[in-house]
């Protein structure tokens, strides 16, 4: 299961603080959720969003 439907916006925002960090620090990579979001919650979907957003 994934994160976003099975984690909480903490989690979501701090993992995508780890990718920025470890593979995106200079541009180029392409945040993306690479699932079905049908079982996704919608907070998380939003802070997947956000915090990519505040991070680049």
């Amino acid at each position: 299961m994934s994160l976003l439907a099975t984690g909480t916006v903490a989690q979501v925002k701090e993992y995508c603080k780890k990718i920025v960090d470890s593979v995106g620090r200079d541009g180029g990579y392409i945040m993306n959720s690479a699932a079905v979001l049908d079982d996704a919650k919608f907070e998380n979907v939003r802070a997947l969003i956000d915090s990519t957003r505040e991070l680049r």
